[in-house]
């Protein structure tokens, strides 16, 4: 009997490929609108790219990047790839990029060119160069994993102590999904979603990353901090049906 592929980031595509979705918008950044079907286009040749920087299943991709579709790509070029995708936030000191990636060892790191000497030693490529390169590449067929393989890692706040990098599998945004897009709040494809958690909190990479991805509807990403004035034009102007934030912003 052949392997199930549980490989999160072929998964996704070949659910917007079977829902009808490839043609819909998944991502609005500024004046850019991001198609499902160049979502997937893109991590696919992003995950070519990747693995010709030498980055191979299992090992660590870090990606400082602030919210938009070179996030996205990166990320799931790297989970499609097999490698194991760790968003950081691009905001964090020297200090900190520098112990988070000395913990990971990342085989590539994604950032801006503004944070690129802080990862002497590594390979680095910037997001939009990233982009560039996979526009002109081969798709990647995609990994073959288990869904209990290491998919993504996220760094833990340090409240209680130095962040540390949790571990997901390739499985568990699927529950996620099933708990909370689906079953707590009803996402649907005709939904506008907006986050201000980033991709790099766990919070914010469900509402952002997974739910469009696996509900068909559209996220408004703004890359910017999130101020109150911005976000309500960003509301009116997508007509937005689902807000995720935390108490303090609502405040």
């Amino acid at each position: 009997m052949s392997e199930v592929n549980a490989n999160l980031a072929v998964l996704l595509e070949t659910r917007a490929r079977e829902q009808g979705w490839t043609g819909r918008t998944a991502y609005l950044a500024g004046e850019a609108e991001v198609s499902h079907g160049a979502v997937h286009r893109g991590a696919a040749r992003a995950a070519t790219v990747l693995a010709g920087l030498g980055a191979a299943p299992g090992d660590r991709v870090m990606i400082a990047l602030p919210d938009g579709p070179e996030l996205v790509q990166a990320f799931l070029g790297a989970v499609r790839l097999g490698a194991v995708a760790i968003p950081v936030n691009p905001l964090l000191t020297a200090g900190d990029h520098r112990q988070m990636a000395a913990e990971c060892r990342p085989a590539v790191v994604v950032c801006g060119s503004d944070l690129a000497p802080r990862f002497a030693g590594y390979v680095r490529l910037g997001g939009d160069d990233l982009a560039a390169e996979a526009a002109s590449s081969a798709d990647h067929p995609g990994a073959v994993v288990g869904a209990r393989s290491p998919a993504y890692a996220q760094f833990t706040s340090g409240t209680t102590g130095r962040p540390k990098a949790a571990v997901h599998r390739h499985s568990d945004p699927l529950v996620y999904q099933r708990a909370f897009a689906e079953g707590a709040i009803a996402l649907g494809a005709d939904d506008v979603v907006l986050s201000i958690s980033k991709m790099h909190f766990a919070y914010g990479l469900g509402n952002s990353l997974f739910f469009p991805l696996l509900t068909g509807c559209r996220a408004v990403l703004l890359g910017a901090h999130p101020r109150a004035e911005v976000v309500t034009a960003l509301m009116q102007r997508h007509r937005v049906t689902v807000l995720f934030a935390v108490p303090t912003f609502y405040a």
